[in-house]
Protein backbone atom coordinates (compact mmCIF):
# COMPACT_ATOMS: atom_id res chain seq x y z
CA UNK A 1 0.00 0.00 0.00
CA UNK A 2 1.62 3.58 -0.66
CA UNK A 3 2.22 5.14 1.91
CA UNK A 4 0.28 8.59 2.75
CA UNK A 5 1.34 12.04 0.91
CA UNK A 6 0.78 14.27 3.83
CA UNK A 7 2.69 12.15 5.70
CA UNK A 8 6.27 13.71 6.36
CA UNK A 9 9.41 11.48 7.55
CA UNK A 10 7.91 8.54 9.72
CA UNK A 11 9.01 5.55 7.32
CA UNK A 12 10.41 3.72 9.96
CA UNK A 13 6.97 4.06 11.73
CA UNK A 14 4.80 3.52 9.08
CA UNK A 15 6.31 0.15 7.91
CA UNK A 16 6.02 -1.08 11.84
CA UNK A 17 2.49 -0.39 11.26
CA UNK A 18 2.16 -1.51 7.78
CA UNK A 19 3.31 -4.88 8.94
CA UNK A 20 1.90 -4.91 12.26
CA UNK A 21 -1.69 -4.42 9.71
CA UNK A 22 -0.85 -6.52 7.03
CA UNK A 23 0.09 -9.55 8.75
CA UNK A 24 -1.58 -13.16 7.61
CA UNK A 25 -1.24 -14.19 11.38
CA UNK A 26 -4.29 -16.02 12.31
CA UNK A 27 -6.76 -14.05 15.39
CA UNK A 28 -7.24 -10.84 17.09
CA UNK A 29 -3.43 -8.84 17.66
CA UNK A 30 -3.72 -5.72 19.36
CA UNK A 31 -0.89 -3.40 19.37
CA UNK A 32 -0.11 -0.25 21.54
CA UNK A 33 1.38 2.66 20.25
CA UNK A 34 2.93 4.87 22.77
CA UNK A 35 4.99 8.34 22.93
CA UNK A 36 4.73 11.77 24.24
CA UNK A 37 1.93 14.49 23.82
CA UNK A 38 1.62 16.25 19.86
CA UNK A 39 4.25 13.84 18.47
CA UNK A 40 1.36 12.45 15.69
CA UNK A 41 0.82 9.29 17.32
CA UNK A 42 -3.56 10.06 15.89
CA UNK A 43 -2.19 11.30 13.00
CA UNK A 44 -0.47 8.19 11.84
CA UNK A 45 -3.21 5.75 13.25
CA UNK A 46 -5.82 8.06 11.47
CA UNK A 47 -3.77 8.00 8.12
CA UNK A 48 -3.32 3.88 8.63
CA UNK A 49 -7.08 2.94 9.11
CA UNK A 50 -8.03 5.14 6.07
CA UNK A 51 -5.13 3.71 4.02
CA UNK A 52 -6.64 0.22 5.10
CA UNK A 53 -10.16 0.55 5.95
CA UNK A 54 -9.79 0.17 9.65
CA UNK A 55 -11.93 1.78 12.59
CA UNK A 56 -10.10 4.24 14.71
CA UNK A 57 -11.44 4.99 18.22
CA UNK A 58 -9.60 6.82 20.76
CA UNK A 59 -10.56 6.08 24.57
CA UNK A 60 -11.49 9.19 26.65
CA UNK A 61 -11.30 8.96 30.32
CA UNK A 62 -15.16 8.88 30.93
CA UNK A 63 -18.22 7.45 32.60
CA UNK A 64 -18.55 3.84 30.98
CA UNK A 65 -22.09 4.34 29.78
CA UNK A 66 -20.86 7.45 27.37
CA UNK A 67 -17.79 5.64 26.54
CA UNK A 68 -19.93 2.21 25.33
CA UNK A 69 -22.15 4.86 23.39
CA UNK A 70 -19.49 6.85 21.83
CA UNK A 71 -17.82 3.43 20.75
CA UNK A 72 -21.17 2.35 19.55
CA UNK A 73 -21.86 5.09 17.27
CA UNK A 74 -18.18 4.88 16.15
CA UNK A 75 -18.53 1.39 15.18
CA UNK A 76 -21.98 2.43 13.32
CA UNK A 77 -20.25 4.63 11.30
CA UNK A 78 -17.82 2.13 10.05
CA UNK A 79 -20.73 0.52 8.82
CA UNK A 80 -22.37 3.10 7.44
CA UNK A 81 -25.14 3.15 10.48
CA UNK A 82 -26.40 6.71 11.85
CA UNK A 83 -25.42 7.52 15.51
CA UNK A 84 -27.54 5.60 18.16
CA UNK A 85 -28.98 2.88 15.52
CA UNK A 86 -25.84 0.46 18.08
CA UNK A 87 -26.42 0.35 21.22
CA UNK A 88 -24.14 -2.66 23.36
CA UNK A 89 -24.57 -3.90 26.73
CA UNK A 90 -20.96 -4.50 27.40
CA UNK A 91 -17.85 -3.94 26.02
CA UNK A 92 -17.62 -7.88 25.43
CA UNK A 93 -20.60 -7.19 23.21
CA UNK A 94 -18.82 -4.42 21.93
CA UNK A 95 -15.41 -5.82 21.11
CA UNK A 96 -17.39 -8.88 19.44
CA UNK A 97 -19.36 -6.83 16.96
CA UNK A 98 -16.75 -4.53 16.20
CA UNK A 99 -14.95 -7.39 14.99
CA UNK A 100 -17.17 -9.13 13.37
CA UNK A 101 -16.83 -8.35 9.49
CA UNK A 102 -18.83 -5.86 8.07
CA UNK A 103 -21.51 -7.83 5.10
CA UNK A 104 -21.13 -6.73 1.88
CA UNK A 105 -23.86 -5.61 -0.13
CA UNK A 106 -23.99 -8.64 -2.48
CA UNK A 107 -24.15 -11.16 0.59
CA UNK A 108 -26.84 -8.91 2.72
CA UNK A 109 -28.87 -8.89 -0.52
CA UNK A 110 -31.73 -11.75 -0.49
CA UNK A 111 -31.11 -14.26 -3.18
Amino acid sequence: MARPSDLFDREAEWGDLERFVSSDAPGLRIGILYGRRHTGKSFLLRRLCRAYGGLYHMAQEEEPLPALQRFADAVAAGRGLGPGQLRFQDWDEALRTALRPVPSAKSAAPS
